[in-house]
C-alpha cells in the first residue's frame, strides 16, 4: 500500500472510532471537533457492555434452572420444594426486571416469566391448587428467555439507566416491602436486596470507564449505592429506603449523562 493510502486508511479508522474521550480539531475554523476515544476508553466501554451482558446471562441461566425444578417439584406433589424453587426464581427475576421491563423482553415471549406469574404460582401452591399447566409454560419459555438475555448489548450510558431503573423499582416498592402499603404486592426486603445487587453489579462494570471520563460522577454513584445498601442492611423504615434510593437515582442519572456517547467498545453514537 502506498504511503498516501496508509494515511487515508488511518484517517478513516479514526473517524469510525470517534468517541467522547480526547478530541482533535478540524482545519476548518467553524467545524466541530471530532471526539476520539482513547484505546483505554474503548476497552473500558466494551468491558461495561460485556459485564452487564454477563449479569443478564447468569440470571437467565438461573431462572431456567429454577423453573425446571419448580415444574418437576409441582408435578411430584412436593409443594415445599416447588415453593422454594418459585422463590428462588423470583429473586433471579429481580436481577433482570429493569432490563426486561425497559426492553419488552416479556412481550417477545409466548409465555413470559415474570414476578406476577411467579407470585401467582406461589399463591396457587399455598391454596392447594394445581400449577402444572402454568409451570410447564414457564419451562417452555425459559430457553427463549435465556437466549434473549445472553444477547444483551447495551451502551454504557444505557447500563447506568438500567441500574437507575432497578433503584427506581425499589423506591416504589419500599412502602410494601418494609412494612407499609403499596400497589406492588408480594415484594419483600429480599426482592429489594436482589434488585440492588443487580444495580451494583451493573455499576461495577461501569467503573473502569467512569474513572477515566467521569471520575466525580462515578465516585458519587458508588457512594450512594453503598449508602443505600447500608440502609437496607439495617432495620429501615420505608421512608429511609426511599430517601437513600432517591439519592442513588440522582447520581446514577448524572453518571448516565456523562457516559452518553460511548458505544459498545468506544464508538461515538
Amino acid at each position: 500500500m502506498r504511503p498516501s493510502s496508509l494515511l487515508i486508511a488511518a484517517a478513516s479508522f479514526a473517524v469510525v472510532l470517534a468517541s467522547c474521550g480526547s478530541s482533535s480539531t478540524s482545519a476548518h475554523p467553524h467545524a466541530a471537533a471530532v471526539p476520539v476515544a482513547t484505546p483505554a476508553e474503548q476497552a473500558a466501554a466494551l468491558q461495561a457492555t460485556s459485564s452487564f451482558r454477563s449479569v443478564m446471562a447468569t440470571a437467565g441461566q438461573s431462572i431456567a434452572a429454577q423453573v425446571t425444578t419448580l415444574d418437576a417439584d409441582a408435578r411430584a406433589g412436593d409443594v415445599a420444594g416447588a415453593a422454594t424453587a418459585a422463590n428462588s426464581a423470583l429473586l433471579s427475576y429481580d436481577s433482570i426486571r429493569a432490563y426486561a421491563q425497559s426492553n419488552g423482553v416479556s412481550s417477545t415471549t409466548r409465555a413470559p416469566i415474570d414476578d406476577r406469574r411467579l407470585l401467582g404460582v406461589l399463591s396457587a401452591l399455598r391454596a392447594g391448587q394445581p400449577v402444572a399447566s402454568e409451570t410447564s409454560q414457564m419451562v417452555s419459555t425459559a430457553p427463549l428467555l435465556e437466549v434473549l438475555l445472553s444477547r444483551v448489548i447495551l451502551a454504557p450510558s444505557t447500563v447506568a439507566l438500567r441500574a437507575q431503573d432497578a433503584v427506581a423499582w425499589m423506591a416504589e416498592t419500599a412502602p410494601s416491602a418494609y412494612g407499609g402499603s403499596s400497589p406492588t404486592p408480594g415484594a419483600t426486603p429480599a426482592d429489594c436486596a436482589a434488585t440492588l445487587a443487580m444495580a451494583r453489579a451493573a455499576y461495577r462494570g461501569l467503573v473502569p470507564l467512569g474513572t477515566l471520563v467521569a471520575t466525580k460522577a462515578t465516585a458519587k454513584a458508588g457512594g450512594d449505592l453503598r449508602a443505600l445498601n447500608k440502609t437496607m442492611a439495617g432495620d429501615p423504615s420505608p421512608l429511609q429506603v426511599v430517601q437513600a434510593a432517591d439519592a442513588s437515582l440522582a447520581s446514577l442519572g448524572q453518571l448516565a449523562g456523562q457516559l452518553a456517547g460511548f458505544g459498545q467498545g468506544g464508538e461515538y453514537q
